[in-house]
């Protein structure tokens, strides 16, 4: 299933107290450092880029501090080396965790990991190839700042490890950072969030976030 299918599917979460969805889109930097088997290549990559794509559901009431996660989140990370060759991998990464307020702290591993090098640019695209040598884990946390009831200004930081099949012992990491924006839909007293917005006390306790155009929330 696509992100974009996956996210039509949470447009029709219940206009209830007990779970809300979002979408996550985030460019990011950081130290590239995968096993050579990764990447097919031993050259000596720095830093590098990243994009992603992460589809999840909140679950709990609203009034709850501490909610359960689960997602699944498409990351491509990439950096050249010194002959000027591009490295890229793709993942998916089934997630799952906690967050506590608008901190949150996911982890996950996946079988579903690919490689892609070239000399012509990213092109991150097509022509990609399995690596089946190798599962990917995921370990983030991250922290969202509400622009509206419907968007949130996202910060995360992360690693990305990449694991032997055979032993399990760890071949290279990606570390890195990203900022991008998530959107919530609907779930957990959205209607009462919006109203909070609006300066409308629906049973919520005030909205936290920045009521642009009509300054910040109380």
């Amino acid at each position: 299933m696509t992100l974009a299918a996956a996210a039509g599917l949470l447009a029709f979460l219940p206009e209830t107290q007990a779970s809300r969805g979002f979408v996550d889109f985030a460019y990011g930097w950081g130290s590239f450092q995968p096993g050579a088997d990764v990447i097919g290549s031993s050259q000596s990559l720095g830093l590098g880029n990243s994009l992603l794509g992460h589809l999840g559901v909140e679950l709990g009431s609203n009034k709850s501090k501490i909610r359960p996660i689960i997602g699944v989140q498409y990351r491509v990370f990439g950096a050249t080396d010194s002959s000027d060759t591009t490295h890229l991998l793709q993942t998916v990464t089934p997630l799952m965790g906690l967050a506590i307020g608008k901190i949150w702290i996911e982890f996950g591993a996946t079988p579903f990991v690919w490689n892609r090098s070239s000399t012509s640019g990213l092109g991150f695209v097509t022509g990609y190839e399995t690596v089946v040598t190798h599962l990917g884990a995921r370990v983030e946390a991250g922290y969202h700042y509400d622009f509206s009831p419907e968007i949130s200004l996202v910060l995360a930081g992360g690693t990305q490890m990449f694991l032997l099949t055979t032993d399990q012992s760890i071949d290279g990491q990606a570390i890195d950072g990203t900022i991008g924006l998530r959107f919530w839909i609907g779930g957990v007293g959205h209607s009462a969030r919006k109203a909070g917005f609006f300066g409308e006390d629906e049973g919520l306790d005030g909205y936290e976030g920045w009521r642009y155009p009509f300054g910040r929330g109380q």
